[in-house]
């Protein structure tokens, strides 16, 4: 039986030539065919000599004819398992095109409503009662979703008046003004549906985002040179001073405050308060600061570099009172104000703070009391 195997080896897998192989063995090429065949067909056991064969009852032959009705139960059962898994499949693609869903949705925790609208989506490609099983969803229930969606909209023509005001006056007006103008047209709609409705068709008003104030307007003058290096610890009084600007938002505005602070003490030396950012604000601050420094001070004067610290009239007095200019780089500006007075400014805009002052418009706040604000801080 080894040489059997041998030589079909040599023959079939190795693929030397059979007369070769037959001349080598002294088989014929006949009986290497032979062995072949019968090794294909019942195995190692076909290569034995009947001889060696073991005796026992004979087995009755295999039916064709049943082991073709079974292979084709498998090639059945395979293709039905092959048309569940792509039934899945589309079902998993309708629900995320359709129902905008996450891909790892479970099919069966989805609302019948949404069934039915993904059954709808791939009704064309597989029969209804597979789909309705795949689902977990009764036939009643899928007809009644199917009828109540096809149900014509009651509002379908208030939606399309909204949207025609909405869309005719640029998109910037709200529920109210689109109901007062539906009004003027003869159609009374509740507010609320107005906004439901509005919401459903996703007709939003576009605000545009506020600007936040920043003085700085590029390097529009030499910059000063860094004489603190961030040491702003000062011995003596009226050494180093400090200053910037910031807004408060009242109720009908906002403000503006540049102080200057002492870094000696933290004390402002002078402030000034007016409802415009402008060089008359910061320029009348730095005169009353220099009116009260003694003759023999010169300090020296930090700022960011905001255009208002760039400007001649600053500079001019600055040279005139003989006080050195001093500004980070612009990358620093956020870091030198939050060290220097954005605490003391947070602190201010604190609403219990500023509570007392909001009580009037924006033009008495120019004659705040800053002293008693900076107390109620300090």
């Amino acid at each position: 039986m080894n040489l059997k195997i041998s030589a079909i080896r040599a023959c079939f897998e190795e693929g030397n030539d059979v007369q070769s192989i037959s001349a080598q063995i002294g088989y014929s090429r006949a009986s290497i065919y032979a062995w072949h065949r019968r090794y294909l067909k019942e195995g190692m056991l076909g290569l034995m000599n009947t001889k060696d064969r073991k005796r026992g009852k004979l087995q009755p032959p295999a039916d064709s004819a049943n082991t073709a009705i079974s292979s084709s139960d498998e090639v059945k059962q395979l293709k039905d398992q092959l048309y569940e898994m792509q039934m899945e499949i589309d079902l998993l693609k309708a629900t995320i095109d359709v129902l905008k869903k996450d891909p790892g949705v479970n099919l069966e925790r989805l609302k019948n409503s949404e069934k039915t609208v993904v059954i709808d989506a791939v009704k064309a490609k597989y029969a209804l009662s597979d789909l309705l099983q795949q689902m977990s969803l009764s036939r009643s229930s899928y007809y009644l979703c199917r009828a109540i969606q096809r149900k014509r909209d009651k509002y379908q023509d208030t939606k399309e008046q909204i949207r025609d005001i909405f869309t005719e006056n640029r998109e910037i007006y709200g529920y109210r003004r689109i109901k007062s103008a539906m009004e003027r047209l003869g159609t009374r709609v509740s507010e609320k549906v107005i906004r439901r409705l509005m919401k459903e068709m996703r007709l939003t008003v576009k605000r545009p985002r506020r600007a936040k104030y920043s003085s700085y307007k590029g390097e529009i003058t030499p910059a000063a040179d860094n004489l603190i290096d961030r040491d702003f610890k000062a011995p003596r009084p009226n050494e180093k001073w400090l200053t910037d600007i910031t807004e408060f938002g009242l109720s009908d505005g906002k403000v503006y405050l540049p102080p200057m602070i002492d870094c000696f003490d933290g004390i402002p030396v002078t402030w000034t308060i007016g409802t415009s950012p402008d060089a008359d604000l910061v320029n009348t601050m730095l005169d009353q600061a220099i009116a009260v420094l003694p003759p023999d001070a010169k300090p020296i004067v930090h700022s960011d570099r905001g255009c208002h610290y760039r400007w001649p009239g600053w500079i001019r007095r600055m040279q005139d009172a003989g006080c050195r200019a001093q500004a980070l780089h612009v990358k620093e500006r956020m870091f030198s104000g939050q060290l220097c007075l954005r605490g003391l400014f947070r602190a201010f805009k604190k609403r219990d703070v500023l509570q007392p002052f909001l009580a009037g418009d924006r033009n008495k706040a120019v004659y705040t009391d800053f002293e008693r604000l900076f107390d109620l801080v300090s």
